[in-house]
């Protein structure tokens, strides 16, 4: 089986551990059959971004933060990225070769190695014409 995200909370009564303080990881989501043990064109991750309670940031963090993302954006890492309206937090959607990839992007962002936010992180199979709707098209 292939693992397919990771939680990285303390929120969660599902397998979770605290971005800050811990490197352990535990899966939260498989995928039978090893359909995406290799990386394709139709993957994206996405990590999901919530406050820690009691933090707040500052315009300095939030300006990292934001140059996070031009960097990613210049490396043709960035699909998509912004704060929620009706919910807390935030999402950055990335291109990246792997789940461990992924991973390092999200613990670089400056929210999360700061201390500020933690992170979800989820693979992202593209339903499209192109893949056919994942075959099922």
């Amino acid at each position: 089986m292939k693992q397919l995200g990771f939680r990285k909370n303390n929120r969660s009564e599902k397998p979770n551990i605290n971005a800050a303080n811990s490197k352990q990881q535990f899966p939260i989501l498989l995928l039978e059959n090893n359909r995406m043990s290799e990386p394709n064109k139709f993957t994206r991750y996405a990590y999901f971004l919530t406050q820690i309670p009691g933090k707040q940031c500052t315009e300095e963090v939030v300006r990292r933060h934001v140059q996070h993302l031009k960097q990613l954006d210049r490396k043709g890492k960035l699909v998509l990225c912004g704060p929620f309206s009706d919910y807390e937090g935030g999402m950055v959607i990335i291109k990246a070769n792997s789940l461990e990839e992924a991973m390092a992007i999200a613990e670089s962002d400056p929210f999360v190695k700061e201390g500020f936010e933690t992170f979800e992180l989820r693979t992202l199979e593209l339903s499209c014409e192109e893949n056919n709707h994942m075959g099922m098209g």
